[in-house]
């Protein structure tokens, strides 16, 4: 390629300047779409029921991590030494509107003790952003009252 330049000799040096800077802030942009995918990728990860459940069991790491499965636990109760009942401890979902989701856990003692079947559930709220409690029913201290 052959460059022909017209006019005095400042305009030349002007003009191989401007072209150089061109070229130089060319070549030493970084444009990669690889890396911008990560990253898009990343910011719209998308909030679905195993996400919301996630964030729930984070402080009651005994439930399940998904609505399929029952988790047992033979756990020590009021009444005789060494007493011991099998507990049953399981996640429930319900999609709400706005991308929420309902989360109830429930634990389920499998006993009556004064004539009340003894089983607590904590219902919350779930978004991307917020995890509210909505209902408790914490019965969790009546098997320790059994003689």
């Amino acid at each position: 390629m052959k460059v022909v330049f017209i006019g005095n000799v400042n305009n030349k040096i002007k003009f191989c300047l401007i072209l150089s800077f061109v070229l130089l802030i060319t070549a030493c942009s970084k444009n990669n779409p690889t890396e911008n995918k990560k990253i898009s990728n990343i910011n719209s990860k998308t909030f679905n029921e195993k996400s919301a459940i996630a964030k729930v069991i984070k402080t009651h790491k005994d439930f399940p991590s998904n609505s399929k499965d029952t988790i047992i636990r033979k756990l020590v109760i009021g009444g005789p030494k060494d007493a011991t009942t099998n507990v049953k401890f399981s996640t429930q979902v319900e999609k709400l509107k706005n991308n929420h989701y309902k989360i109830t856990l429930n634990k389920d003692w499998g006993i009556i003790i004064n004539k009340k079947y003894v089983k607590s559930s904590w219902k919350y709220d779930v978004s991307k952003t917020n995890i509210v409690l909505i209902e408790s029913n914490d019965n969790d201290a009546l098997p320790d009252l059994m003689k």
